[in-house]
């Protein structure tokens, strides 16, 4: 069915979205790619990269907590802090479905 399924995660207390989320690699057998993006567009000049610092290491509290989830069942989770987009990390990844709040997101 999905060998690689993508969750992005921005960090926020949805563990109940995240605990639904997971029932796709479980079911599937598949791998989970826990994602935080970094939004460098929307940054100061100035202090870019004290902000940049900061948001990455928020992303990779939000991907650990995602694998803390994980723990009691059989899933093989990856967690990355990218600058870019979701899209673009999907692509380089060959994943296919992509969780998301409300839905199941499938790239063409």
């Amino acid at each position: 069915m999905y060998d690689r399924i993508l969750l992005p995660t921005d960090g926020s207390d949805r563990t109940s979205v995240v605990e639904h989320a997971l029932n796709v690699p479980e079911l599937s057998g598949g791998a989970l790619y826990a994602l935080s993006v970094v939004n460098e567009r929307e940054l100061p000049g100035s202090d870019r990269e004290a902000i940049l610092g900061s948001s990455e290491q928020a992303g990779t509290e939000a991907t650990e907590r995602v694998a803390e989830l994980t723990t009691e069942r059989a899933i093989e989770v990856t967690g990355a802090v990218r600058r870019g987009t979701i899209l673009e990390y999907a692509e380089e990844h060959d994943i296919d479905p992509i969780t998301r709040e409300t839905r199941l997101a499938k790239i063409d």
